[in-house]
């Protein structure tokens, strides 16, 4: 899955100021869990194209902005792997003023630089270079990965 904020930029002179924009989605070959995920919180499932004719077909559940927020509040608390980027999004939501209906005006500079520094944190948590998104089988604090997740024992943080 991926938690993060997408970046954008309009290219058109009077909106000179990049859109931010909080995203949550899930890949998987599970097409029921993609029609549930769906029902319950809304956004938009595609499908992808598989690379190899011997890969399995997969399905792309994405959601984004206040939904991908409240989201991340609610899973917060069972997230281990991803626990910084939910933080980040929840932070981001939290610390940034609304200016959707800004018409031809721009954010104020300081309202920019607040977003791109969250973006840019959330970067370097995300980047998978430096942080690998599966950690060995027994993590350093004593939980255990089994399969592609890592759990923890109920009532243990």
């Amino acid at each position: 899955g991926h938690i993060g904020i997408d970046k954008t930029s309009t290219g058109v002179q009077r909106h000179r100021n990049p859109r931010y924009q909080t995203q949550v989605s899930v890949v998987s070959s599970s097409r029921a869990l993609m029609g549930w995920l769906s029902t319950e919180f809304g956004g938009s499932i595609n499908s992808r194209r598989q690379e190899q004719p011997h890969h399995k077909q997969t399905w792309r559940w994405k959601v984004g902005s206040a939904t991908a927020v409240d989201i991340c509040r609610a899973v917060l608390p069972y997230l281990i792997i991803k626990a910084v980027q939910a933080r980040l999004i929840v932070e981001y939501a939290e610390t940034t003023q609304t200016y959707a209906r800004l018409g031809h005006r721009s954010m104020p500079d300081e309202e920019v630089a607040k977003r791109e520094l969250i973006y840019q944190r959330l970067k370097l948590v995300t980047d998978d270079r430096r942080h690998p998104q599966r950690p060995s089988e027994r993590a350093p604090d004593g939980r255990t990965v089994r399969g592609e997740a890592m759990v923890r024992a109920y009532g243990k943080p």
